[in-house]
Formats: structure tokens, C-alpha cells, sequence
């Protein structure tokens, strides 16, 4: 027999020993949740609680090795019930959900999700807004990588606000701009405007941040005014509205430069100048660079301008 078949065989029992162990481990687990319930004294009901905990997190490891990352999960998943329903320690069960929903990704990111969810429930009920925050980005993470859009906006939402519940501002503000950016690539134009103008709002509230708020505004302003041009008739009420509530947190806003490239812009779409819009656009642009889903919005404003010109 080969050096690498000896080797093989002997990886193979030790895998079918663990799992041996993991299922006796289970077995005895079960036998002390049953002495557990039976029991009228307390303490001893807490004294058996403690013992399964410890042989379902035996048995979870035991899976682990054994490659059977299916039933180690549910082991994990089991342990922290125990510590949140038996022994009210929802800081502990939150970590050991984790553990499972980690241990879950390598079969089945839906069963993984599951327990992330319960440890997000179980980090905001021990008050770690932080931990459960960056469960949740880490859930749009992986939504975003899936495809699943909608549900990585939603995640991405729900991490903003726990980050900002925890007072990480910077993270709050990451997680949202990625929010709104997404908004946008799904063709949701007012939602992204609006979820960018929430996120100027916030910036113009941080001192080391202020100076971010024109950019943000123009971002805004410039997605609500294309997706206002699909419609027959121009009114910028609502993009002056969105101004007027910045100009009253960030007056310097009405002296930047993206304010007059803004101005200028919507006189340009007035007047059905395309001329005077790509002088615009060139004088803008040499000083700072548009990002994608701006220029499809210029695009978009670009070709109105262009069919209202031949009028």
C-alpha cells in the first residue's frame, strides 16, 4: 500500500471516529434536556443545562472535523438556543449563532442566513450594535454577490442604521452611500436621490464631513432632475425643495461650485441648450470626475435636452 492511500485511509477513519464521537456527544445531549425538563429543582435543571451545553458544543466540534458541516451547524444553532433560552445570555448565543450560520456557508447560504439572523436579534438584545451591523453588511456582501439586489439594499439599510445605533458614523455613512448607489443600478431614481440626500444630511452634521455635502447634493439633484424628464412637463419643485432643506443645515452649499454647475444645468435643459450643457459638463468634469450612475443620468438628461432641441 502506497505512502498517500495509508495516509487516505487513515483520514477516512479518523473522520468516521469523530463522527462516532459527535453522535454519542448528541445522544447523551439529549438524554439531559429530557432530565432537564423533568426536574422541579432549579438549580439541577441549571446544573443539566450546563452539561448539554457543553456536550452539543462537543458534539458541534466533533461534526466540524468530521466534515459534516451540515449537523455541526445545527449543533452550534442548538448550543445557543440553550444559552439564550435557558440561561438568558443572549450575548453568548449570539456568538454561537454565528458560529453556526459560518459553519452553514459551506452547504447552504438560506440555513446560513438563519442563524445570522438570530444572532443579529440576539447581538441588539445585548445591546452589541456594532456586531450585529457588521452581520448584516456581511449578509448584503453576499446578497450583492448572489445578484440578489433587493435583499442586499435591505441588509445594507438595516446595517446603516445599527452602525449609526452604535455610533460608528463612518460605517453608518459607507453602508447608506452603498444603499443609494445600488438604488440607482436597479433603476430606482428617486429612491437613490433621496437615499443620497439623507446621506448629505448626515454629513452635514460631522465637521471632518462637510465639505462632502455639495458633491452628494449634486449626485442627488442630477439623478432627480433625469428621472424627472421622462415627464411631459419640466418642473424642478421638488429638486428646489431638496435644495432648500441643505441650504438651511449647510449655507455654503449655495456658494460651491456644484451648486452653479447644478443651476447651470437646469437652464440648459430649460432653454434646450446642448451646447451650453456640454460646456457645462466639460468645465465640471475637469475639475472633478463623474461616477457611473452619474453619467447614465447626464446621459439621460443629454438625449432630452436633444429631442426637445428639434422641436
Amino acid at each position: 500500500m502506497t505512502f498517500a492511500r495509508t495516509t487516505l485511509r487513515a483520514v477516512s477513519i479518523d473522520k468516521d471516529e469523530y463522527t462516532r464521537k459527535a453522535l454519542h456527544f448528541e445522544s447523551k445531549a439529549e438524554q439531559l434536556s429530557v432530565k432537564s425538563k423533568s426536574t422541579s429543582y432549579k438549580n439541577a435543571s441549571i446544573l443539566n443545562t450546563r452539561q448539554e451545553i457543553k456536550l452539543t458544543l462537543f458534539a458541534a466540534e466533533s461534526f466540524r472535523i468530521s466534515g459534516q458541516h451540515y449537523d455541526a451547524s445545527r449543533m452550534y444553532g442548538k448550543t445557543a438556543s440553550l444559552f439564550v433560552e435557558a440561561l438568558h445570555n443572549p450575548h453568548k448565543g449570539a456568538e454561537l449563532y454565528t458560529e453556526a450560520a459560518a459553519t452553514a456557508e459551506h452547504v447552504d447560504s438560506s440555513f446560513a442566513n438563519q442563524y445570522y439572523r438570530k444572532a443579529v436579534t440576539n447581538h441588539c438584545d445585548s445591546s452589541d450594535y456594532d456586531k450585529a451591523a457588521m452581520l448584516e453588511e456581511r449578509m448584503g456582501n453576499k446578497y450583492t454577490q448572489n445578484e440578489d439586489y433587493e435583499l442586499s439594499i435591505d441588509a445594507h439599510k438595516r446595517a446603516s442604521k445599527l452602525y449609526a445605533a452604535a455610533n460608528d458614523l463612518d460605517s453608518a455613512d459607507r453602508t447608506l452611500e452603498r444603499v443609494a448607489y445600488m438604488l440607482a443600478k436597479v433603476g430606482k431614481i428617486s429612491d437613490a436621490a433621496y437615499t443620497y440626500q439623507q446621506l448629505a444630511i448626515s454629513y452635514s452634521k460631522q465637521n471632518l464631513k462637510k465639505f462632502n455635502v455639495p458633491v452628494t447634493m449634486l449626485k442627488a439633484s442630477i439623478l432627480l432632475i433625469s428621472k424627472r424628464l421622462g415627464e411631459k412637463e419640466l418642473d424642478f419643485s421638488e429638486e428646489r425643495e431638496m435644495m432648500e432643506e441643505i441650504y438651511k443645515l449647510d449655507c455654503r452649499f449655495e456658494e460651491s461650485r456644484e451648486h452653479k454647475f447644478l443651476v447651470d444645468l437646469i437652464q440648459c435643459v430649460v432653454k434646450s441648450d446642448l451646447d451650453q450643457f456640454a460646456d457645462r459638463l466639460f468645465w465640471y468634469n475637469s475639475i472633478a470626475e463623474f461616477d457611473d450612475i452619474t453619467l447614465l443620468a447626464l446621459e439621460t438628461i443629454k438625449d432630452t435636452i436633444t429631442e426637445r432641441a428639434k422641436m
